[in-house]
């Protein structure tokens, strides 16, 4: 997600304005980091970070920040580079 705004200058539809851009890392760094694989543990997958996400919007995630990364990876088919 950040590698789409630095290679284009802009910020995706999804995000809004550039306030609620530190929402949006929080969000989308506890997706990466709950999907994808670390060396000490397996990924969960997309869906339990999304499950995770989606449990904690309104509390510990923001609920339209929440409601945006569900929309970019569910609607517009987003995914994480694999290193």
């Amino acid at each position: 997600m950040l590698e789409f705004r630095h290679q284009s200058g802009t910020l995706p539809p999804v995000c809004g304005n550039l306030s609620d851009l530190p929402y949006f890392i929080v969000v989308a760094d506890a997706v990466e980091a709950m999907s994808s694989h670390r060396p000490y543990r397996p990924g969960l997958g997309m869906d339990a970070a999304l499950a995770e996400i989606t449990g904690a919007s309104g509390v510990r995630y923001d609920q339209q920040t929440v409601e945006a990364c569900i929309r970019l990876i569910r609607e517009k088919g987003f995914t994480f580079k694999a290193d």
